[in-house]
């Protein structure tokens, strides 16, 4: 890691495709977050039919935090909690420059395309409520064009062989939906230490860094500070890029991009203001 910077691919053949053209906007991330309020509010309203599995799932306040830290550095949009719904992925999903996608992932060793990427539960639709569960099968059938996919779930870059077709995983599904590039895990990863790292692969990644290099410099980074078992490679080295390694132009939103900007001529304005009413005082006298 130190030596080199490492991407990954699926094939050579894929290596060279770039994804151009406009994008709807710069951000959009999915993460419904599963805390106790929002697994509560669903029990309360399913009390004959609950699902027990979906009320187990394990809550995740960090990554929810890390979406709406980007959001606000990035601009885009975020759709979390009860809004995180698999209805609202497939109609907002596609043509966003960056898809994030922070959630549980359940990897179907027997059939990979059944693995599936778990959303929240349609609290204000239960009679056409299409599910909450994506499954690969299903994400191979979407237009989900993007470069870039953020997945800060479990197992999502894991991949299974399937005869004549070849190794598939989620991430697989993603790049045949149209995505250029992959951020994704390859085995169940710390959700404290992924959310660091991915942090500050956002920030490289914006300061105009290549993909490959964005996330070698955020691993870097993180075993700078970490601390005991957490510098076992279990806790980083999940963590990795599938498809197109290279740089990304994003856009902040205006004020973040000219913040100094305004930030002057608000003071501007201000010494104006007071030097201004200063010198009517003095007249009125």
């Amino acid at each position: 890691l130190k030596r080199h910077v490492i991407s990954y691919n699926f094939s050579l053949a894929v290596m060279n495709t770039h994804t151009s053209g406009d994008f709807e906007r710069s951000y959009v991330a999915f993460v419904p977050g599963f805390a106790e309020e929002m697994k509560r509010g669903y029990a309360t309203v399913a009390e004959l039919n609950q699902d027990q599995e979906y009320l187990q799932l394990l809550p995740q306040p960090f990554t929810l935090e890390l979406a709406h830290n980007i959001r606000r550095r990035l601009g885009g949009q975020t759709f979390t909690k009860d809004n995180s719904t698999l209805d609202n992925f497939i109609r907002y999903a596609g043509n966003q420059r960056i898809l994030h996608i922070g959630t549980h992932a359940q990897v179907n060793n027997v059939s990979p395309g059944f693995s599936r990427l778990i959303f929240a539960k349609d609290l204000h639709n239960q009679e056409m409520n299409p599910g909450n569960h994506l499954y690969a099968n299903t994400i191979y059938q979407l237009n989900l064009r993007s470069q870039l996919t953020v997945l800060t779930a479990c197992e999502t870059g894991k991949p299974f062989y399937r005869p004549g077709e070849g190794m598939i995983s989620l991430a697989h599904a993603f790049h045949y939906a149209g995505s250029e590039s992959m951020l994704t895990s390859l085995w169940q990863i710390d959700e404290y230490a992924s959310a660091i790292i991915v942090s500050a692969f956002y920030n490289h990644l914006a300061a105009g860094m290549s993909r490959a290099e964005a996330l070698r410099e955020a691993k870097l980074g993180y075993l700078a500070t970490a601390r005991g078992r957490t510098l076992a490679p279990v806790y980083w080295a999940g963590v990795i890029l599938m498809g197109d390694p290279g740089p990304m132009v994003i856009q902040p939103p205006f004020f973040s991009r000219y913040r100094g900007v305004i930030a002057i001529l608000f003071l501007v304005l201000l010494a104006g203001f007071w030097w201004l009413r200063k010198k009517i005082s003095k007249k009125s006298a």
